[in-house]
């Protein structure tokens, strides 16, 4: 018996996933669930904060513009208009000093969704509510897939399916049809990388 999806059930799995990222409306979430949507926002900024005290995210924070609204979480919070650096940064700084949460095997889904997603927001001006449906169904999703994988004892990835719950995050922000939703997670699903540990 083959343990693996065949495509068809993949298509359909995913197709399934875009739509109900796509359906899901903030008051669809339980109350529980956006409590510790709010916990694990603050948690992360927090360790943002303490790994923009390291030397090379402080070089990385110098180097920007401080010319728009897409904060860097460093002391005083400085802003830039550059969604992608700033993005990059944030993420740089969670995982500087190695104290971001992380759900087994090896996800660090806030890591990878909440820089793009509140960079994303900012920069639209989306309201709170906005960011954490989108920070909710990013989580959903990277952790979804996280669950499906099934890793080697020697393959440590880093979470980087995180990519599909950044993008899921991305395409509920900007309104993206399921299709166009699918289309992205097939795209960015193509980058994780599976390196030894």
């Amino acid at each position: 018996m083959n343990r693996y999806p065949s495509s068809e059930q993949s298509i359909s799995a995913m197709n399934q996933l875009a739509t109900f990222v796509v359906e899901t409306r903030f008051e669809d979430l339980p109350t529980q669930v956006i409590n510790r949507a709010k916990l694990t926002i603050l948690d992360t900024l927090g360790v943002a904060l303490k790994g923009a005290s390291v030397q090379e995210i402080r070089q990385l924070i110098s180097q920007m513009h401080h010319d728009g609204k897409v904060s860097l979480w460093a002391p005083g919070f400085p802003c830039t208009s550059d969604v992608t650096r700033a993005s990059f940064i944030n993420a740089t700084a969670i995982c500087a000093v190695e104290l971001d949460e992380i759900s087994t095997p090896s996800a660090h889904p806030a890591l990878h969704t909440l820089p793009v997603a509140l960079a994303v927001a900012q920069q639209h001006e989306y309201s709170g509510q906005d960011l954490i449906t989108a920070f909710v169904l990013g989580y959903e999703v990277h952790q979804r897939l996280q669950k499906g994988v099934v890793l080697r004892k020697e393959v440590y990835p880093h979470g980087n399916l995180g990519y599909i719950g950044a993008i899921a995050a991305v395409g509920k922000l900007l309104s993206w049809t399921p299709g166009m939703l699918l289309n992205a997670m097939n795209c960015v699903a193509s980058l994780p990388l599976a390196p030894s540990y």
